[in-house]
């Protein structure tokens, strides 16, 4: 009796099918394995679902404005060099920051 050699699509098909009755076969002797397989990722699939209708719909939050009126004392250093090129734009660019400051600052904490 001579041994044939299976090739080519017929022997990936004959994979195929061991891998298939192994699988049945494995299935069929452990099958609290298999149920609990099976039922496992469906009972955190219906937990999920149920926590995403129960939980409230998310609404649109209101804008949160920045500015440092939430805290006590607020010190803001800036400094501009004389010598440094273009004072003339540092220093424009430096009192329009103490004016943001002082604007978004109770007089009271400034004074301090």
């Amino acid at each position: 009796m001579a041994l044939v050699r299976v090739t080519g699509v017929r022997r990936y098909l004959q994979q195929i099918r061991a891998i298939f009755v192994k699988l049945v076969l494995h299935a069929g002797r452990n099958i609290t394995m298999t149920i609990m397989q099976i039922m496992t990722p469906v009972f955190f699939v219906a937990c999920a679902c149920g926590v995403i209708m129960t939980l409230p719909k998310t609404q649109d939050l209101p804008p949160l404005y920045l500015n440092l009126s939430h805290y006590r004392q607020v010190v803001v250093p800036y400094l501009t060099v004389a010598s440094a090129p273009y004072p003339s734009q540092r220093q424009r660019l430096a009192d329009r920051y103490r004016d943001v400051v002082l604007s978004q600052v109770p007089a009271a904490i400034t004074d301090a």
